[in-house]
């Protein structure tokens, strides 16, 4: 971060949290990308057109979709609880999650630039992790960024706005926003950058 910081000079730096990677999980890394390039593979199947109404296709796809739904990738809470028990699957507690971006927060401040956070929003067709999970991690941060008047997004805030029908494209897969998605996280980082 020091080497890009002093690349780029950037007036802003967009954090986004919780960083998922460093939760610890039930499974491995290994599985998590075996995971990724199906899902990711799938998706761009159904990009193409031809490919998005032939029955084969879509027969595949909702076997995936079973697939995924019946093998859920879950956050592994006893070990966010307790920092001391060991785990070879994931990185970091909910309490050495704020230290790192506490952090990246103090190499932003020795290049003046301002930081600003966003939380992604949360793709409910897929599993996710349990909403006490996930806010074991961003609540502490959320509060440690009000009281030095970080600004902070929420995604799902967003999301809702949106009508129910259209909210599945703003992902790509069961986590990362599609281009649609990061259109509407880009406009409101820039919404909170003007104020």
């Amino acid at each position: 971060l020091p080497m890009r910081m002093e690349l780029f000079r950037p007036k802003w730096v967009v954090l986004v949290v919780p960083w998922s990677d460093w939760m610890r999980t039930s499974t491995t890394d290994a599985e998590r990308i075996r995971r990724a390039q199906y899902v990711f593979n799938v998706r761009r199947m159904m990009d193409e057109s031809v490919l998005r109404h032939s029955f084969v296709i879509r027969w595949f796809n909702a076997r995936a979709r079973r697939r995924i739904n019946a093998n859920p990738i879950e956050l592994d809470p006893d070990s966010i609880l307790r920092p001391g028990r060991g785990t070879t699957k994931r990185r970091v507690t909910a309490v050495q999650h704020l230290e790192n971006i506490q952090r990246i927060a103090g190499v932003v401040d020795r290049y003046q630039s301002r930081l600003i956070m966003v939380r992604l929003p949360t793709n409910r067709l897929f599993p996710v992790p349990s909403d006490a999970v996930i806010a074991s991690y961003v609540d502490p941060v959320r509060e440690w960024g009000r009281d030095r008047d970080i600004p902070f997004i929420e995604g799902d805030e967003l999301l809702e706005q949106e009508p129910v029908a259209t909210r599945i494209d703003w992902f790509v897969d069961p986590i990362h926003p599609s281009a649609k998605g990061h259109a509407f996280l880009a406009k409101a980082v820039c919404e909170s950058i003007r104020k």
